[in-house]
């Protein structure tokens, strides 16, 4: 047993005994919100991702691609993906490590399979992205899935991309993953102004409250600017900016009186 092992056995959070019979404690009925939300918080985070994604389906909702990094990409969530009857698709990215696919007749890291495709010349140079990438369709654990190896130069690392769509392009892989920036444009400014992960309260309760309040006050405010937005663009139109008008390639509206 490595030292970690034993300091999480002996000291759980890090916290001895007597730390722990001080903190703060809060009995809650079984079948209550905070209750649920306490039980999902011991749950590993590749669970409370399978769980969510099945409420959402149960529930109707409907979508082509789940979108995730590195953090929640693996196996047992590709093969969940996979096994979907709505026929959705996993595109993430994937660790730089020691995870192997078969390609070919043999197995290989995603270092050295994206070493192996330079050498025959399958590295190409993307003029819509000004990325260099390849790709290769590969096995893993049973599962086929389609590769992509990306970085901004020819020197440095690469990034790795995974789907479950064999047939995707890189282009469009690109598109649809950059999608996923508006999650961290979301963590970046709530905490910057809306005070995200600052609630100094010791009742889970509050925190849970507290970060759903940053998330309402964020699409509130997203609302409003969007529509703020969309003011600007028809005063613009009405105005006659025939600049705006043929950047978006339409007329501009005729001027009146």
């Amino acid at each position: 047993m490595n030292l970690l092992k034993i300091l999480k056995k002996n000291r759980p959070f890090g916290l001895s005994k007597k730390e722990l019979n001080k903190r703060f404690t809060k009995k809650r009925a079984k079948t209550s919100q905070g209750q649920q939300r306490v039980d999902e918080y011991c749950v590993s985070k590749t669970e409370n991702a399978i769980k969510m994604i099945s409420r959402a389906i149960c529930q109707g909702i409907r979508f082509d691609y789940v979108l995730c990094d590195s953090w929640f990409t693996c196996f047992e969530l590709i093969r969940f993906v996979v096994r979907r009857r709505i026929k959705c698709h996993l595109l993430s990215m994937m660790r730089n490590g020691t995870a192997k696919y078969l390609y070919g007749e043999k197995e290989y890291t995603a270092k050295d399979l994206a070493r192996i495709l330079a050498k025959k010349g399958l590295l190409k140079r993307s003029k819509l992205l000004g990325y260099y990438h390849s790709s290769a369709i590969v096995v893993y654990k049973g599962i086929s899935v389609k590769l992509f190896f990306v970085k901004p130069s020819k020197r440095g690392s690469y990034h790795v991309l995974l789907t479950t769509n064999t047939a995707l392009s890189f282009e469009k892989a690109y598109k649809i993953y950059a999608n996923r920036w508006s999650i961290e444009v979301f963590f970046r400014e709530s905490k910057q102004y809306l005070q995200l992960g600052k609630c100094q309260s010791q009742d889970f309760d509050a925190q849970i409250a507290a970060t759903t309040l940053s998330m309402l006050q964020y699409n509130l405010l997203a609302v409003s600017r969007r529509f703020a937005a969309y003011q600007t663009l028809i005063l613009e139109l009405v105005s006659g900016n025939n600049r705006l008008a043929k950047f978006i390639n339409i007329k501009p509206l005729p001027q009146t009186g």
